[in-house]
């Protein structure tokens, strides 16, 4: 039997603390008992507006060794750092050049488009 997946992450903004321990942490060590686990480093995602991406780097790793610390298991889960996925990027793009041409008909088309908050840098007009 095929067990289920589960896509999850967390943002590199910085330290780990209690809240991410009692809010996900200790949920995802359970979780990977029961089905097939991806844990993301969302790094692609504060990279557009750190002001420090050496910081982000770093929190990169101390996300991962966090992760180790609390019990979750590399051998039952996989580990996945956004950024180290080429195949993310070049999706983002395609999507990206998508919206571009779906804005340029809903503008014939006299519909307001808004570009929502958390939209990538590089879909923002």
């Amino acid at each position: 039997m095929t067990r289920k997946r589960i896509l999850t992450g967390i943002r590199p903004t910085g330290a780990l603390h209690l809240g991410h321990y009692a809010g996900a942490l200790e949920n995802w060590v359970r979780l990977q008992k029961q089905y097939e686990c991806f844990f993301l480093i969302a790094d692609y995602q504060v990279s557009d507006y750190a002001d420090d991406i050496d910081r982000v780097r770093e929190s990169v790793w101390d996300v991962a060794l966090d992760w180790l610390s609390v019990g979750l298991d590399p051998d039952r889960s996989h580990f996945v750092i956004e950024s180290m996925v080429p195949q993310h990027t070049e999706l983002s793009c395609r999507r990206c050049a998508l919206r571009d041409v779906a804005d340029r008909a809903a503008a014939r088309l006299g519909i307001l488009v808004r570009t929502p908050a958390g939209a990538s840098a590089a879909c923002r007009p």
